[in-house]
């Protein structure tokens, strides 16, 4: 039998510097540049901080979790969460 435990985690999203800062331009780019993030920031860009998130992920698999998802939620890019659902084998 397994065990499933979902944690959510604030994403955090960085601007170009240069520019004013500015939502993407739909949700879906939002999460398209998360799947797919560019080599840099492009000055209409941003990009997901997602080390909170690794970091969670690593320390659940030092405890026996696997990663079974990883989804992001939110409707604001800037306020993003990530859903990530870890299982793990009872004994």
């Amino acid at each position: 039998m397994k065990e499933y435990r979902i944690i959510t985690v604030p994403l955090g999203y960085v601007y170009d510097d240069t520019k004013q800062p500015r939502t993407p331009a739909s949700i879906g780019q939002a999460v398209m540049d998360f799947f797919n993030p560019s080599d840099g920031i492009s000055p209409s860009d941003g990009r997901f901080i997602t080390d909170a998130a690794e970091r969670i992920m690593e320390e659940m698999n030092r405890g026996g979790w696997e990663v079974v998802s990883a989804a992001p939620f939110g409707t604001d890019p800037t306020e993003m969460l990530l859903l990530v659902t870890f299982s793990r084998e009872l004994s």
